[in-house]
């Protein structure tokens, strides 16, 4: 869920007054600014592409990552 919230900092980049995400890690709610959440997205992605490739197999999911060339 996405909102916007003033006087509250971005858990990650500490920045106040930008729109935030809450994002739920076991029982805590982290208020996350969409650039850290693509951040985030991207390591995540690129932890799950590299270290749970039998689970995701499992799950029959399959990651494919690829960085584009700027």
């Amino acid at each position: 869920m996405s909102l916007y919230v003033r006087n509250q900092q971005c858990d990650m980049c500490k920045e106040v007054e930008k729109t935030l995400c809450r994002i739920n890690v076991g029982k805590i709610d982290h208020m996350i600014c969409y650039g850290c959440m693509a951040k985030l997205t991207a390591d995540l992605v690129e932890f799950a592409s590299m270290n749970c490739v039998d689970e995701l197999e499992q799950m029959g999911v399959e990651i494919e990552t690829k960085k584009k060339n700027t």
